[in-house]
């Protein structure tokens, strides 16, 4: 199968992720844009761009585009396609547009909408063969909403991961975008509650924060998303990872019939954590503890999760657990 995965920003992450035994199967790698200019949706995840002067740190957006500069540029040599991330509620104004237009021109071929005015915006200014794929920012649950995004111009569309084990409504939205030629993409790795009540919330929340505050705020007081969402936070706690949205890289051949390609969450790890999770799901098999692949998860209650590749189950804190 073929993998999109995350840009985290960090040094040396075109040298310690694509290496030439997994590079073929890369097909996307999608990315946040300047946090100062678009809001990603989350606290950045911008290690690499991170420096420290008088004990304050601050995000240094002309190293952070010399970073995506290098990426776009090997990517489009390697045939690996961009995706530049759109997750907010609003539409682009003058600056926001000059900027996205500044990175097509760099080579980016795809972008992800996080809401339908957003996308309608898109096919206006933007010409015809740029990809654009739906954010789970847009709420997507019948038939019907997939066909309407389909005729407002969608070109990939992603799962929503709550239908990640409906094996039912997965075969109907496949159907539709098999028949519409769109490509059918699958979130494997995120640890979010199926249905959680709270997953638009904590996401307008952190939206807000991001563009209600500097970047420097994000860097500096950490604990102030934490905050925010901490409602989210204790019912993920509270359910558990049997109630998630993780697809476990052991159960993954259960979705090759949708020849889909899949999606690795994790903008916050690190390029180890997100070269571990490329290669489980590219082999189809991970032994080790979920912790390290499994994102948007918090394991204040889990220390322990250690798969068993015989049983497609793991072990949570000492009890044995069915997937």
């Amino acid at each position: 199968m073929q993998v999109s995965i995350p840009y985290n920003g960090e040094d040396h992450f075109l040298q310690e992720v694509l290496r030439p035994d997994v590079i073929g199967h890369v097909k996307e790698i999608y990315f946040a844009g300047d946090p100062a200019i678009l809001p990603s949706g989350r606290r950045p995840k911008i290690k690499g761009s991170v420096r420290k002067k008088n004990g304050h740190y601050y995000f240094d957006r002309h190293i952070y585009h010399r970073q995506l500069r290098e990426l776009i540029g090997f990517s489009s040599v390697n045939s690996i396609s961009t995706n530049l991330l759109l997750n907010f509620s609003g539409i682009l104004g003058k600056d926001g547009l000059r900027y996205v237009f500044r990175l097509l021109d760099m080579g980016v071929d795809t972008l992800t909408v996080g809401n339908i005015p957003l996308l309608e915006q898109l096919r206006k200014y933007f010409p015809k063969d740029i990809k654009i794929q739906n954010s789970v920012y847009i709420r997507i649950r019948t038939k019907e909403d997939l066909k309407l995004l389909i005729r407002m111009g969608i070109s990939i569309f992603l799962l929503p991961p709550d239908f990640n084990d409906d094996f039912v409504k997965i075969y109907e939205f496949w159907s539709i975008t098999k028949q519409n030629n769109i490509t059918f993409k699958i979130m494997v790795n995120e640890g979010c509650i199926r249905f959680c009540p709270y997953r638009r919330s904590d996401q307008l929340a952190s939206e807000s924060y991001t563009i209600s505050s500097t970047i420097e705020d994000f860097i500096n007081n950490p604990l102030e998303m934490r905050t925010l969402t901490q409602p989210c936070r204790s019912y993920m706690n509270k359910n558990g990872i049997r109630k998630s949205n993780f697809i476990h890289p052991g159960n993954i051949s259960r979705y090759t019939s949708f020849d889909p390609y899949l999606k690795i969450v994790g903008r916050e790890f690190d390029n180890k954590k997100i070269s571990k999770c490329l290669r489980a799901y590219m082999s189809g098999k991970y032994d080790g503890d979920l912790r390290e692949i499994v994102a948007n998860f918090k394991h204040s209650v889990f220390p322990v999760m250690e798969y068993n590749s015989d049983l497609i189950s793991f072990r949570v804190s000492g009890n044995e657990v069915q997937l």
